[in-house]
């Protein structure tokens, strides 16, 4: 394979802000109902992506990042690397130690009825996309704290690979679950019930979990489309409104999670090397995939 044929493959997030409390807050000499602050949110995130100074790891490792593109406001890439010793023998070999900064590509889509991450895989730099995107929460939760924000990044699912991995365990799953977040996107939203929409609200909570749990020596049924109560839980989780779905299976100790669900995109590598007007819309690209 030559270098032009390589591909980059990434893995999509979604991402949602919202607001820590459903009362008035003061920040900053002036006071906020909740949907002034939903209203100002992206442009907030915005200005904390732009003017990001610093990313730790998940251990308070410091890593380093370079912006590739940006455009104000929409759509912003930068590459997030850690610092890695690499052991280097040479024709005598003796060992030379050097450093070495692999590191993966991020582009984020800041529009409202968008917000979503692309994470390229590069397993040398980290270990999953997975793990990029718990960092960015980790970080972007840090700066977003002031403002009484908080940000919860999540997998979005091929939705297809979803059903087919509840069809394969068809009358052997004993509990399926969801912990869903705290909807603020009308488009991904809608699917929900209003009854659970308005719990959430009303009672503030930022992650709720949803088990179903069969009768004893007993399993779950209805586990499709056709359910239409499932299938809107289900459909706000596979667009990236859920932390977690797992499911408990007959036979098996452990609960199987989606993660291997994910939705992704490859991309020959040569494309995302271009001018600025070329990388935005390859950007795009990435980032519509699914839509």
């Amino acid at each position: 394979m030559t270098n032009t044929d390589k591909k980059t493959t990434f893995h999509l997030f979604r991402y949602q802000i919202v607001p820590k409390s459903q009362h008035k807050m003061n920040l900053f000499d002036r006071t906020y109902t909740p949907e002034e602050l939903k209203a100002i949110k992206n442009r907030i995130f915005a200005e904390i992506i732009a003017t990001k100074q610093y990313f730790a790891s998940l251990t308070r490792k410091q890593l380093y990042h370079k912006f590739i593109y940006l455009d104000g406001k929409d759509v912003f890439a930068f590459q997030l690397g850690t610092r890695k010793t690499v052991v280097l023998q040479n024709e005598e070999f003796n060992i030379k130690y050097e450093q070495n900064h692999p590191n993966v590509l991020i582009i984020i889509d800041n529009r409202p009825h968008v917000q979503k991450i692309a994470i390229s895989v590069n397993e040398e730099a980290f270990s999953s996309p997975q793990v990029v995107a718990n960092i960015l929460q980790l970080n972007f939760n840090v700066s977003l704290d002031k403002y009484s924000l908080q940000i919860s990044v999540n997998p979005i699912l091929d939705r297809r690979d979803f059903w087919q991995l509840i069809k394969s365990y068809e009358d052997r799953i004993t509990s399926l679950r969801f912990e869903i977040i705290k909807p603020n996107m009308t488009n991904i939203s809608n699917s929900l019930s209003e009854g659970l929409k308005e719990l959430v609200t009303a009672t503030n909570s930022f992650k709720t979990r949803l088990d179903l749990n069969a009768p004893e020596r007993a399993t779950l049924e209805n586990l499709n489309e056709k359910n239409i109560a499932l299938a809107g839980i289900a459909d706000y989780s596979i667009e990236g409104g859920s932390t977690e779905i797992s499911l408990k299976v007959k036979g098996l100790r452990s609960y199987i999670k989606t993660d291997g669900t994910v939705r992704k995109v490859s991309i020959d590598e040569a494309e995302i090397k271009g001018t600025p007007d070329k990388i935005s819309t390859i950007f795009q690209k990435i980032l519509s995939n699914g839509d």
